[in-house]
């Protein structure tokens, strides 16, 4: 993940001798783990590319159909001051309780050296990490409320759901056996485990979008 990434490249930087070939692997990386965030907000926000002035792109906004507007009047209901709240108290949480840090299962490996961060450091991945538990969440809350699943298919959510249970089996002695050498199970996996179980439960539960048709024209 995108957010994984940048939390290495913030906490360790980027080496001195290495530092063409590594910002060029970091380049390539962000571009990769770019694309599918992109293509969503060119869906969520309707944005269409209608001419080019040489490299440069003229983008343009589509109207919304009836059901975009009825899923703006059901978002709508979580007023900005209420997401705006929520972000601060997830910022707060990450900046004082670094959840990628805390071990809910500690390591079986030697001793980790001291991080030597300033909370002033940190900040940057407080905000990434907030950003993406906040965005969830309020996926899940208009997905409730439309009763219907969205922001991403079914078979991905379910994908999501077993690639986090395969990581848990690794703390499953009874399943995968005992290892000499482990790193820790950290609460942030727990809070994405959490959040892939509720998008999987709901992808089972609710009924996808049904398609624009021609009578779902544009206001």
């Amino acid at each position: 993940m995108i957010i994984n990434d940048l939390d290495l490249i913030i906490a360790k930087g980027i080496p001195h001798n290495h530092s063409m070939l590594s910002w060029f692997g970091v380049l390539c990386t962000v571009v990769v783990t770019s694309l599918l965030p992109l293509t969503q907000i060119k869906a969520v926000y309707r944005l269409d590319v209608v001419s080019f002035n040489g490299w440069v792109p003229t983008i343009r906004q589509a109207e919304p159909t009836h059901l975009e507007r009825a899923s703006e009047r059901l978002e709508a209901r979580t007023s900005n001051q209420q997401k705006i709240g929520l972000f601060l108290f997830a910022v707060a949480i990450y900046y004082f309780f670094p959840l990628q840090k805390l071990a809910a299962i500690p390591a079986k490996t030697l001793p980790l050296k001291p991080d030597n961060q300033t909370l002033l450091a940190t900040f940057p991945t407080c905000v990434l990490y907030s950003m993406d538990l906040v965005g969830m969440l309020l996926q899940i809350i208009l997905n409730w409320r439309s009763r219907s699943f969205g922001g991403k298919t079914p078979i991905s959510a379910l994908l999501a759901l077993s690639l986090h249970m395969l990581y848990l089996a690794v703390y499953v002695p009874g399943v995968v056996g005992t290892f000499n050498t482990r790193e820790a199970l950290n609460v942030q996996e727990l809070v994405e485990t959490s959040i892939a179980l509720i998008m999987a439960w709901q992808s089972l539960t609710f009924p996808s979008p049904r398609e624009v048709s021609e009578g779902d024209h544009v206001e």
